[in-house]
């Protein structure tokens, strides 16, 4: 695969993405996205429905661990109780 015709799956996807932002989720539109835009460009499909996936296994990768750093910053945070207050 040439670098144009990545970016062009690239660009294309970031405009189908943006054009179905009203979907919940986006579940379906950028797996579908994607054979659509392997479908014109003569590239086979089963593939674009396999990278549309791999990117949805990435993101939720991703926010995976994301909750995960944030549950770990907030099991450190623990309220201070009166009985550690310093008095004066």
């Amino acid at each position: 695969m040439t670098v144009e015709r990545a970016l062009t799956i690239e660009v294309l996807s970031t405009m189908l993405d943006a054009l179905l932002f009203f979907m919940p989720g986006t579940v379906g539109t950028q797996e579908g996205g994607k054979v659509l835009i392997f479908s014109v460009l003569g590239l086979d499909a089963a593939k674009g429905l396999s990278m549309g996936i791999l990117r949805r296994i990435r993101q939720l990768v991703w926010a995976g661990i994301g909750l995960i750093i944030m549950w770990r910053l907030q099991a450190g945070l623990r309220p201070i109780s009166e009985s550690t207050t310093v008095r004066t």
